[in-house]
């Protein structure tokens, strides 16, 4: 990363993102995405896959809970701030968008 004389490589990176023209960094957080969407996407379907009355790890949220009937993937979907709907906004781009404009209008 090129930084200017006298100062440090922080400061370097803040004055960029500032400036906004820092393109490595928008593909880094880009392929994070793209890994954590992998990551839950593999945690959903163990989920769909577990017996009733398994112990499953939430794909939203990371927290374990027992499945209590064949359908269920999510440790809640009730509620303002359920799992199932956190997933599913994060999980798909079209939904995530709708999301977001919804959440500034609050």
């Amino acid at each position: 990363m090129p930084h200017f004389s006298g100062e440090s490589e922080g400061e370097a990176l803040d004055d960029m993102l500032e400036q906004g023209d820092c393109p490595e960094l928008d593909r880094l957080e880009q392929q994070a995405r793209i890994i954590a969407k992998q990551q839950m996407l593999k945690l959903y379907e163990t989920a769909k896959a577990a017996r009733t009355g398994t112990q499953c790890i939430c794909p939203s949220c990371a927290k374990p809970f027992t499945k209590k009937s064949y359908q269920q993937a999510f440790c809640s979907n009730k509620g303002r701030n359920n799992c199932k709907d956190s997933y599913w906004n994060r999980a798909n781009d079209d939904r995530s968008m709708r999301a977001q404009f919804f959440a500034s209008r609050r």
